[in-house]
């Protein structure tokens, strides 16, 4: 695919201060947020993650939470690959 046409996703919530975004994945789907994109980094369990994570799902699924702080909020989505991250 012509990567001028493939959709973006901001990665922060506010794109039009910082320009962080990466490239959506269209497989990336499900969880409590699914159409939020990921927030890097990220708190679970009080530790902080810079990329999705399959730590404690129990199909071993890569997510991400979709807000700074899971353990607060309790919001993600799934990703394409454990690792995944901005750009």
């Amino acid at each position: 695919m012509d990567d001028r046409k493939r959709p973006w996703c901001a990665t922060t919530r506010n794109y039009e201060a910082d320009h962080k975004w990466r490239y959506c994945g269209t497989a990336a789907v499900g969880g409590s947020s699914e159409s939020s994109p990921c927030i890097f980094p990220f708190i679970y369990k009080g530790k902080t993650y810079h990329s999705c994570t399959a730590v404690d799902d129990q199909m071993g699924r890569p997510w991400c939470a979709t807000t700074p702080n899971y353990d607060k909020d309790q919001l993600r989505r799934f990703c394409l690959s454990e690792g995944e991250s901005r750009p």
